[in-house]
């Protein structure tokens, strides 16, 4: 949540906003949207997926989560 955090609060003083896509959130998708400053945030990785293989996965669960996502 740093990396984001940084990019949310520079990105908020332009104006401009921030869609992040991570690959599991943990606790309240609402609650890390609006701590963050975002204007959406995206889990990319099945619930059920261990980390290794949604690190192994990342390219297409990214894709596929993009290509699905609406705006």
């Amino acid at each position: 949540g740093k990396g984001i955090a940084g990019i949310a609060e520079r990105a908020n003083k332009y104006h401009k906003s921030v869609h992040a896509f991570v690959g599991k959130i943990n606790g309240k998708k609402e609650a890390m949207q609006e701590k963050l400053g975002l204007a959406s945030i995206t889990q990319i990785s099945p619930v059920e997926m261990t980390t290794a293989e949604a690190i192994k996965d990342a390219s297409w669960l990214l894709a596929d989560a993009v290509f699905h996502r609406e705006f």
